[in-house]
Formats: structure tokens, C-alpha cells, sequence
């Protein structure tokens, strides 16, 4: 049986995201470390975006499957942005 070239895609975006969640997991327990709280939010919309390759996975590639996952990778970088700007560090005399 062969199989569409758009699920093997999805079957490589879930073991990719995978991939990038083992990875952060292992380095946190390796290394013995917290992660911050950009970290934990982070990983939990990489997972909200696996949420697309699962549907079309299960129901068929649609267009609202895929429009999930780039909800998703918005919604992650603006709210990644806010965090990340309150890190940077302000020093007076500098713009």
C-alpha cells in the first residue's frame, strides 16, 4: 500500500516535535536544571502544535488541521515575545 506524501510529512512533524520535546527533557534532567517559566511555555505550545499532524493523522489532511498548527506558532511567538523582552536586561544611556 503506498502511502501519501502528506502523511509521511505529518508522521516527520510529530517526530520532530517529539524530537525537540525529548530533547529539552533530557537536557533538564541531565544537567539539573529548572526550566523557566519561557521554557514551560514554550513546550506547551509545541505541543498544542503537534495538535495538527495528530488530527490529520487520524481524519485526513484538511486545510483546518493545518490552520490549527500556524494558530498555534502565533499564538506561541507573541506570547513568547513578552517574556523575552522583560529579560533583557535596561541599563540607563542605552536605547
Amino acid at each position: 500500500m503506498k502511502q501519501s506524501p502528506a502523511l509521511m510529512l505529518n508522521i516527520l512533524a510529530l517526530y520532530v516535535i517529539a524530537g525537540v520535546l525529548i530533547a529539552a527533557f533530557a537536557m533538564q534532567f541531565w544537567l539539573s536544571e529548572l526550566p523557566c517559566p519561557l521554557c514551560l511555555l514554550q513546550r506547551a505550545f509545541i505541543c498544542a502544535l503537534a495538535a495538527g499532524p495528530i488530527l490529520n493523522l487520524r481524519y485526513g489532511p484538511r486545510p483546518s488541521h493545518y490552520a490549527l498548527s500556524i494558530l498555534a506558532l502565533v499564538v506561541m511567538s507573541r506570547r513568547a515575545q513578552v517574556p523575552a523582552a522583560l529579560m533583557i536586561p535596561y541599563r540607563r544611556g542605552e536605547r
